[in-house]
Parts: structure tokens; C-alpha cells; sequence
């Protein structure tokens, strides 16, 4: 919502990345498979969903509450306080995402 350009979303939902990069049983840390070639398959599926735009949304916050600020680079995120009203539109955002991942 801070972007300085509009964001805009590709949803996708993957299986089988556990296979390719599993996690370390101790520490959690990702890493590659160690045996790449020979053995099962590795198989990998990926679905696409349709892009999402949040426009809608920033707009009706931006009627009731003025412009959102909008970060020029990274050290700023570091001052990021959110208002109440602000995180209603990241729950909007989230609930908006949550819809479209669902399906697929």
C-alpha cells in the first residue's frame, strides 16, 4: 500500500519445492538436495492465478483518510508505524490475497 507505484499481484501456489529444497531437520535452514541426479523424480507444480489489483481498495482509504505515505527506500521501512486505520487496509489487502490463493 506504500509503494510507490500501485502494487499489483500474481498469486501462485507451488508443491513439491520440499523435495528440491528440503529443510534441515535441526535448524529449519533451506537447502538443496544433495542427490540431484538418479533416484525418484523430482516434480515441482506450480499454479498461476489471475493478477490482483488493490486500486479499489487504496482509493477508498485514501477518500476517507488522505493520501498513504509512500516509501523511497529501504531505511525508511525501519520508521514504519502503522495507524489503526492502516492496518484495516493491510487486513483488507491480506483478505483479498487469501481469497484469490484459495482456489488454487
Amino acid at each position: 500500500a506504500h509503494a510507490p507505484t500501485r502494487p499489483r499481484l500474481i498469486p501462485f501456489a507451488h508443491v513439491g519445492m520440499d523435495n528440491l529444497l528440503p529443510q534441515h531437520p535441526e535448524n529449519g535452514k533451506t537447502g538443496l538436495k544433495k542427490k540431484l541426479f538418479g533416484g525418484d523424480p523430482l516434480k515441482v507444480h506450480v499454479r498461476f492465478g489471475e493478477e490482483i489489483i488493490f486500486d479499489d481498495l487504496i482509493e477508498d482509504y485514501e477518500k476517507k483518510h488522505g493520501s498513504l505515505w509512500k516509501y523511497e527506500n529501504q531505511s525508511e521501512g525501519s520508521k514504519w508505524v502503522s495507524s489503526e486505520s492502516e492496518k484495516l487496509l493491510y487486513r483488507q489487502i491480506t483478505l483479498r490475497i487469501e481469497k484469490h490463493l484459495e482456489p488454487l
